[in-house]
């Protein structure tokens, strides 16, 4: 594999603890809790965590979401590391309001760290939202 036009190596990565557990949701109910097994984390990773505001939302409308992560290597080139489409929910104000989406949460393993020796990672996102619903 090459990086920046030079020859490199990648280490096989050791792969994370990982526990799972089997959850059914019955289609009447709306809620689902579960407790996993202890897990230790890897530690050798990252999350981003993302907070994005749609502004001007229409009443009575949906709005489909994808937020995607890209990291930055040292020219400003972009490699994906992740992606979340989400739906908000239609709001019953009088007029257009904003929307908050909290929390998209992005786990980045440590493997694919573009910063080399300097430790400090660089990212870039990219979101895009359109209404679901039209009159």
């Amino acid at each position: 594999m090459e990086v920046n036009g030079k020859p490199t190596m990648l280490s096989q990565p050791t792969e994370p603890e990982r526990k799972s557990e089997i959850m059914t949701i019955d289609g009447c109910s709306d809620r689902l809790a579960c407790t996993i097994a202890e897990v230790r984390p890897d530690g050798r990773g990252h999350i981003v965590e993302i907070n994005v505001r749609v502004r001007g939302v229409c009443p009575g409308k949906r709005v489909a979401m994808a937020v995607r992560l890209y990291e930055l290597n040292d020219v400003d080139e972009e490699f994906p590391r992740g992606q979340r489409i989400i739906l908000l929910p239609a709001h019953h104000e009088q007029s257009d309001r904003d929307i908050l989406a909290r929390e998209l949460r992005f786990v980045l393993p440590g493997a694919l760290d573009l910063s080399g020796s300097r430790g400090r990672r660089r990212f870039r996102a990219h979101v895009f939202a359109h209404y679901v619903d039209f009159d």
